[in-house]
C-alpha cells in the first residue's frame, strides 16, 4: 500500500526505492515468480512507469503482468493490466489496439465492481478518444469516469475525472460549462 501511496501521491523517488525493496525481498525469500506477490509488484512497476510517463518502461512489466493474468488466472489485476497494455498501444499509436484493450479492461472492471480500476479505464478513454479527435466521446467517457469516481474512496480519482470532463470541454470549445 506504501508503494501503490506514493506513486499516486507522486512520490515517485521514493516509490521506486520501496519497489526495488520490495522486489529484493521478494527475491531473498525464493517467491516464485508466477505468484500473486510478483504480479503485484509487476503491476507496481509498470503504474511508476506510467506515473513517470515512460512508454518503453511501462511496455515490459505490462506485458509481463497481463501474461502472468492470463497464465496465472489473476482476475483481480486483470482490468489494471488489459488498461496498462492499451496505454501502451495508445501512446505507440496503434489506435485500434488500444481500443480492443481497453474495452476489455472496461468490461472486466464493470461486471467485477471494481470500481477504481473502472473509473481508471474511464480517464483512458478519454485520452485514447482525445488522441484520435474524438472530442464528443471523450466528454462522454469523462463524464462517466466522474459518476463512477462519485463512489469511489479515492479523491484523487474523483479530481481527475472532474478534471478530464474540464478538458474535454475545453476541446470542444465548450468554454462557458
Amino acid at each position: 500500500r506504501f508503494i501503490h501511496g506514493a506513486i499516486r501521491g507522486g512520490s515517485l523517488r521514493a516509490a521506486e526505492s520501496a519497489l526495488s525493496l520490495y522486489g529484493g525481498a521478494l527475491t531473498s525469500m525464493g517467491v516464485a515468480e508466477g505468484s500473486a506477490e510478483w504480479g503485484g509488484w509487476l503491476m507496481l512497476r509498470a503504474r511508476l512507469a506510467e506515473a513517470r510517463q515512460e512508454v518503453d518502461s511501462l511496455a515490459s512489466p505490462a506485458r509481463r503482468l497481463l501474461m502472468h493474468c492470463y497464465r496465472h488466472e489473476w482476475s483481480e489485476q486483470m482490468p489494471t493490466a488489459l488498461r496498462l497494455m492499451g496505454v501502451v498501444m495508445l501512446r505507440r499509436r496503434r489506435f485500434m489496439e488500444a481500443v480492443e484493450l481497453l474495452s476489455r479492461a472496461r468490461e472486466l472492471a464493470e461486471a467485477t465492481h471494481h470500481t477504481a480500476d473502472a473509473v481508471e479505464v474511464a480517464l483512458s478513454w478519454v485520452d485514447a478518444q482525445q488522441s484520435s479527435g474524438e472530442h464528443a466521446g471523450a466528454l462522454a467517457s469523462a463524464q462517466r469516469a466522474v459518476a463512477l469516481a462519485a463512489s469511489a474512496r479515492d479523491e484523487r480519482l474523483r479530481v481527475e475525472s472532474a478534471l478530464a470532463v474540464a478538458r474535454s470541454l475545453m476541446s470542444l470549445g465548450r468554454l462557458d460549462e
